[in-house]
């Protein structure tokens, strides 16, 4: 009347017998750390979600597609990082390809381009540069999930190491999903399980996991700690969940570290086909370059431009105070660019250097014969303009567009240049166009002075 719980099960076939595996599981970490004596502090929290399908093949994960979902932050001392990142894997071969539906703010790359595009990764050209960095292996198999296999994957590098030991036999258990499995417990075998740490920093960077003299003692100490969890299927004896948690307090690498590090797998199905299809299009990481480098370029145009249009707003604030003391706007822009009591705040001598300016001694008359001279005693109106990259740029909104010396129309530069647009004001402001902002680049500052001019 009684089943007897079966044996531990042999954990090297419960996966490298299978064709394929669907998956859905969390990683979860919250750790603190404290140098010596409290030198340093820090954090690292991070949850990671996933879901997918992969084939198994020569002991490794190969071809698959993956959800993911990725929350964390990191700090050490000065060094903070925070990111939240979702999005979809495909792996074919050695080719990951990566379209984001959740990316963090990147001033370097306009978020449509990973948002609405496939991303073509060739990861043999990723372990290249690595090898080539100093951080990997020239000529490792970087392809599928975690690697590929022929001893080149994290699955076929756990099953050579054999770190888990078996608790005994195992307790009926019944999962969230009312399936009746076998629960087996398991803990980590300390030295397994570093010469495990060790073969994956071998095997991923090319370089020797260095533990500090003493070291090894702590690291067993903080792995007899983990506690884990594997639910077999009592009907066809197939892995359904697995379950690892690690509470840490220990000294690692001459860091007190303390937290939680937990991993749970539901195991969906196993050995059904998984077909994964390659996206009808894809960017590669040549293209992504080329979309930032132009992306990096835009926005740094647009910077310039808002540094222009900050700059005439100063430049008319100028021009206001001098027509306070002196009763006439200057004949040349030089008479308040090198005076310091009415040079423009906050402007660069090269931005100063770009406008154009012209007094006029009557008003509305934009032409040669109509120029202020040093020896007259009035010079009641002005014409300053500078040129735009950008011809959306809200300023061009309300400047005053006349075609005088300056060539105010908004279809070339101040001086009828191709590619720019003239942004140009004068001593009076046109009217505001219904709804539109009165910011302090769209009014100049010396507007309130302006009908003060004879």
């Amino acid at each position: 009347f009684f089943m007897r719980s079966p044996a531990p099960p042999d954990i090297s076939r419960l996966f490298s017998a299978a064709t394929s595996l669907s998956y859905q599981g969390t990683l979860h970490s919250n750790l603190s750390f404290s140098g010596p004596a409290q030198s340093s502090t820090g954090h690292l929290r991070i949850t990671l979600d996933s879901k997918g399908s992969t084939k198994i093949e020569k002991g490794g994960f190969t071809d698959g597609s993956h959800t993911v979902s990725f929350d964390g932050d990191y700090q050490m001392d000065q060094t903070v990082w925070a990111a939240a990142l979702g999005g979809e894997l495909r792996i074919i071969g050695n080719t990951l390809y990566f379209h984001a539906t959740q990316a963090p703010e990147n001033k370097n790359i306009d978020p449509s381009v990973l948002n609405d595009n496939w991303i073509n990764i060739d990861l043999d050209e990723i372990a290249k540069e690595l090898a080539l960095s100093g951080g990997g292996v020239a000529g490792n198999t970087y392809g599928g999930f975690l690697g590929a296999g022929d001893g080149h994957s994290f699955l076929s590098t756990f099953l050579a190491n054999d770190p888990l030991v078996s608790g005994g036999r195992a307790s009926s258990a019944t999962l969230a999903d009312g399936s009746s499995v076998w629960k087996y417990s398991f803990a980590l075998d300390p030295e397994k399980t570093t010469a495990f740490v060790e073969a994956l920093t071998k095997l991923y960077t090319g370089k020797t996991l260095i533990v500090p003299e003493g070291g090894d003692v702590r690291l067993h100490d903080a792995w007899a700690k983990a506690q884990a969890f594997i639910y077999v299927g009592k009907g066809d004896g197939k892995p359904e969940r697995i379950e690892l948690s690690l509470p840490l307090d220990d000294e690692l690498f001459g860091v007190r570290t303390k937290g939680t590090f937990s991993f749970d797998l539901s195991i969906l199905g196993m050995d059904a086909p998984v077909a994964v299809s390659v996206p009808p299009a894809a960017l590669t990481m040549d293209q992504v370059k080329y979309e930032m480098e132009q992306y990096q370029a835009k926005q740094a145009t647009a910077a310039l431009d808002e540094e222009r249009v900050r700059t005439m707003d100063s430049v008319q604030a100028s021009l206001a105070k001098y027509f306070a003391d002196k009763k006439r706007y200057p004949t040349q822009l030089s008479e308040i660019t090198g005076d310091p009591v009415y040079a423009p705040e906050n402007a660069s001598s090269t931005i100063l250097k770009e406008f154009i300016y012209y007094g006029y001694a009557a008003v509305g008359k934009y032409d040669k014969a109509h120029r202020c001279t040093f020896k007259a005693t009035t010079c009641p109106e002005y014409h300053l303009g500078i040129d735009l990259s950008d011809k959306e740029n809200p300023a061009l909104d309300i400047d005053r567009d006349i075609q005088g010396e300056i060539k105010g129309a908004d279809t070339a530069g101040c001086a009828g240049e191709a590619g720019y647009v003239c942004l140009d004001r004068t001593t009076s402001l046109p009217a505001l166009p219904e709804g539109a902002a009165t910011s302090s680049q769209a009014l100049p500052a010396q507007s309130a002075t302006s009908s003060s001019a004879p």
